[in-house]
């Protein structure tokens, strides 16, 4: 049996953050290139932010059934994402699998026992907090300041002066340079780059990178993005139909049970949220999946849901700090298809027999482009904090047109629904910063301080 190795990058990107939906603007010829020889996920929804979303895609259940459905970890908090969930990591390691992070993990570090190498990796380069300078690698969560890069468990100080996104890179090319292939690898790769830093120097980056970018003049649209639409592909041998746009659903909670059928794993005991779509990804037939939820806090009062082609919104995250619309943008650049064509990946994948043409690139992009219809001025604004929303996504992709007053059944449905979801969700995990995670306490670095509140203790009696 031919072994899967598995290679998931988690990007939390904007969409048009990639060649292959439609910009120019930012370069990405070898993500690109995997793209095109592989498959765009068109309709792959996340969660709009960090916690809520590792967590789903580490058990495969919606953040409402893990308590994680509110707001982030903070660096102090003395909690985790529960004990009793089994993580994607650990369900490949019982395949077989070596098992790697690099880069961002944002699941909690009260105790070891949250860690990363003590939740079903072998090794972690990275960071355990939700951002961190990008060469200092300090993270700052007022009022607490410390260190926050790690090898496994050690705090790695050598690194200071480092910019995060070379780290990260050469660590992943490392594993897989090293990797013994005759075991299978699991490398699951969270850069920070997508990630604004420290709120006094939110964008970090050295200047030879900062000059590739200055043709962008809107400092906004360097700082926002996203949205829970994501980017998203996947590039496989095994891919029986490669070379498409994906147009089935897909959500951040399906890559576990679909990474452990394409890896060989038994799925009769497992109960999660997520669903297998591997056969429906790989050989283009229709997927299981008709709904989605997109989360539900109760503490904010904002919950979204999309069935089939409606989706309803209810408040906004962060009482609407985030809410505007940023795209499209960047289309009017010209898009190098050489660039993409002669990429580095893409001769690698026309050595094993799968190399692309020009005609096929300009094919699929047009095939992926997200085109939105006029806004309609007759309809009512979305004001998701006074009054629910409804849009219609398969017309209005963009979410223009608040149709909320022309469909109330709909509404009503979609109402219903979330309802439930709600009665089987679980209190938020949430609890007060113990100001015994200060980083002063420990060396100047955030540390899993809950493993020696007990020897303070002592010391003090």
């Amino acid at each position: 049996m031919l072994q899967l190795h598995l290679n998931l990058a988690s990007f939390h990107q904007g969409w048009n953050d990639v060649g292959f939906h439609g910009s120019g603007q930012i370069p990405t010829p070898n993500i690109d290139a995997l793209a095109y020889s592989g498959l765009l996920l068109n309709r792959y929804y996340v969660t709009p932010i960090c916690t809520p979303s590792r967590s789903a895609l580490m058990t495969g259940k919606y953040p409402i059934h893990t308590g994680m459905q509110h707001g982030v970890l903070k660096g102090a908090e003395p909690r985790g994402l529960p004990l009793h969930e089994k993580l994607l990591p650990e369900y490949l390691r019982e395949l077989g699998y070596n098992t790697h992070i690099v880069g961002k993990w944002h699941l909690g570090f009260y105790k070891k026992e949250y860690t990363p190498t003590y939740r079903g990796f072998d090794t972690h380069i990275g960071f355990w907090t939700g951002h961190h300078d990008y060469f200092d690698h300090t993270a700052v969560e007022n009022p607490y300041w410390g260190l926050d890069i790690r090898r496994g468990m050690q705090p790695a100080w050598d690194l200071h002066g480092q910019y995060s996104t070379d780290i990260f890179t050469k660590e992943a090319v490392r594993l897989i340079d090293n990797h013994n292939s005759s075991r299978p690898m699991f490398l699951y790769l969270a850069h920070a780059a997508v990630h604004s830093g420290n709120p006094y120097n939110p964008l970090p980056a050295p200047d030879e990178e900062v000059a590739k970018f200055n043709n962008i003049f809107d400092y906004n649209r360097k700082r926002f993005a996203g949205g829970v639409r994501g980017t998203g592909l996947i590039w496989s041998p095994r891919l029986v139909r490669p070379g498409r746009v994906s147009r089935q659903m897909l959500h951040i909670t399906d890559w576990l049970p679909t990474l452990i059928t394409a890896a060989g794993g038994d799925l009769s005991n497992l109960t999660v949220d997520g669903m297998d779509l591997w056969n429906a990804l790989s050989e283009d037939t229709e997927s299981p999946r008709a709904n989605v939820l997109h989360n539900i806090d109760d503490i904010y009062g904002v919950s979204a849901i999309m069935v089939g082609d409606w989706k309803l919104i209810r408040g906004s995250t962060y009482k609407g700090a985030w809410d505007e619309w940023y795209g499209p943008s960047g289309r009017e650049w010209v898009y190098d298809v050489d660039g993409v064509i002669n990429s580095t990946t893409a001769h690698a994948i026309a050595s094993v027999g799968l190399g692309i043409t020009t005609d096929v690139v300009w094919m699929l992009r047009e095939n992926a482009l997200i085109k939105c219809p006029p806004r309609n001025d007759s309809l009512p604004i979305c004001k998701p904090l006074e009054e629910a929303c409804l849009f219609n996504i398969y017309q209005d992709p963009c979410e223009d047109n608040n149709l909320v007053k022309q469909f109330p059944t709909i509404v009503k449905k979609l109402q219903d629904e979330l309802k439930k979801f709600n009665s089987s969700a679980l209190l938020p995990g949430n609890l007060p910063w113990d100001s015994k995670g200060d980083p002063n306490l420990w060396d100047h670095t955030w540390n899993n301080f809950g493993d020696y509140i007990n020897v303070m203790v002592n010391a003090a009696i």
